[in-house]
């Protein structure tokens, strides 16, 4: 009988130790999985503060590797590996590893996360309508990296299709795509259905713009444009000092205004070639006018910038107007509220280079050049109107420049797994 109950005993304690180590071990795993997604949400918080710092996903230690930007960071109670893609709406991924004690697994735990601007980050964003007319198509590239630009210049073998129109409007008609190709996305305003297309018109990936399809690809437009664009401020410090006119002579041309550091005004009517050597804002007052001729042209020498402010109540010719400096982010027009009502008109033979921010003015685009390359940047306006054969390219890096910030779109768990050793993902 003895031997009888101690056996059975010692089964009962057996028992109760296996269990317990079980008990202990699940509880520890859990402990572990719970730990992971912390690290998950760190890498995704560094990513977060990586794009808000800077245009250029490379920088900061982060390596292109695989069409990603990625990063490993090690902690104190494991290590997180985060990528970027390179799309103007990042998508982050973002995996946490915890050590599993007494082992050489590591648990993980990956989250997903899509990202969003609180401005536009738009190829072209109106508060009413965009008409493409019959022959237009647009694209986008990155001027800041290597792999869809070459020296921070469009290139025809390296676009992208994330060229994206929107408008605040929920009217019938409000984008009209027309036989025009947009590789990119289209947006309107709550409950808006109104895009019309011709029998030859594309809007969605290369693959669909390039293909046989016709008409916005699926799953490439939605009705959710609820960003408000704010108005222009007016610059601070007016009056500026006045920009001096004359005729200087620099590499052949010659030029009406020369341009170094510093804040300026006009008086009269703008036209004539400028010349940008430092970091310049001009100012046209309401009564002043911007004229430029089919001879005119800015150039901005290394190290320029050029702000352009415009309060005229009247029409502005840009004409052929044109950035030597290729770089679209030295090179911005704002129109004011005083705009309103007016128009701005650009032709496509002088190649524009800049961004356009004027949500209270028109922008007519006209013409085409032999190039294929009629204007290269971003528009903010109130109405886009388009005739010709125009080719438009969005500079991606510009999304954010008129202050917005990245922020997380959605959130998603992937599956968890284990890893034999630390590795990368």
């Amino acid at each position: 009988m003895a031997l009888i109950v101690i056996s059975v005993l010692t089964i009962t304690l057996a028992g109760y130790l296996a269990w317990s180590r079980t008990h202990v071990t699940t509880m520890m795993r859990s402990q572990m999985w719970g730990a992971a997604l912390p690290l998950a949400e760190a890498g995704i918080e560094e990513a977060m503060a990586h794009l808000n710092a800077t245009n250029k996903r490379g920088a900061n230690g982060w390596a292109f590797e695989g069409g990603l930007y990625t990063r490993t960071r090690t902690l104190s109670d494991g290590y997180y590996v985060v990528s970027i893609d390179t799309n103007s709406r990042p998508i982050i991924v973002s995996t946490g590893f915890i050590p599993v004690s007494g082992a050489s697994n590591f648990i993980s735990r990956t989250v997903r996360v899509t990202t969003k601007k609180e401005d536009s980050g738009k190829a072209i964003l109106v508060r009413n309508r965009i008409d493409l007319g019959s022959d237009f198509r647009i694209d986008s590239f990155d001027s800041t990296d290597p792999n869809f630009s070459t020296l921070g210049k469009y290139d025809p073998l390296k676009r992208k299709d994330n060229a994206d129109l929107a408008t605040l409007s929920s009217a019938m008609n409000a984008i009209e795509l027309a036989d025009s190709d947009v590789y990119g996305r289209i947006s309107t305003g709550p409950g808006g259905g109104g895009v019309v297309y011709g029998s030859h018109g594309a809007a969605g990936s290369i693959g669909w713009v390039d293909g046989t399809a016709t008409g916005i690809q699926p799953g490439w437009f939605s009705d959710d444009m609820t960003t408000p664009i704010p108005d222009v401020a007016t610059p601070p410090g007016l009056p500026y000092t006045r920009a001096p006119a004359g005729s200087t002579v620099i590499g052949g041309t010659t030029y009406t205004y020369v341009l170094g550091n510093g804040n300026y005004q006009m008086a009269g009517t703008l036209r004539g070639s400028i010349y940008v050597t430092g970091d310049a804002v001009l100012y046209v007052p309401a009564s002043g006018r911007i004229q430029f001729g089919s001879e005119d042209r800015i150039t901005i020498a290394p190290g320029g910038k050029l702000r352009l402010y415009n309060a005229s109540t009247t029409d502005a010719v840009m004409k052929d107007m044109v950035n030597d400096s290729g770089d679209t982010s030295r090179l911005i027009y704002y129109g004011l509220p005083t705009t309103a009502g007016s128009k701005c008109t650009f032709t496509g033979t002088g190649q524009f280079c800049g961004q356009v921010i004027a949500p209270n003015q028109d922008m007519v685009l006209s013409g085409g050049s032999a190039v294929d390359q009629d204007f290269v940047g971003s528009i903010v306006a109130n109405n886009v109107t388009m005739s010709g054969h125009f080719y438009f390219h969005y500079d991606e890096s510009l999304g954010g420049k008129s202050g917005g910030l990245f922020s997380v779109a959605t959130w998603n768990e992937w599956s968890t797994w284990y890893r034999p050793t630390r590795c990368a993902v």
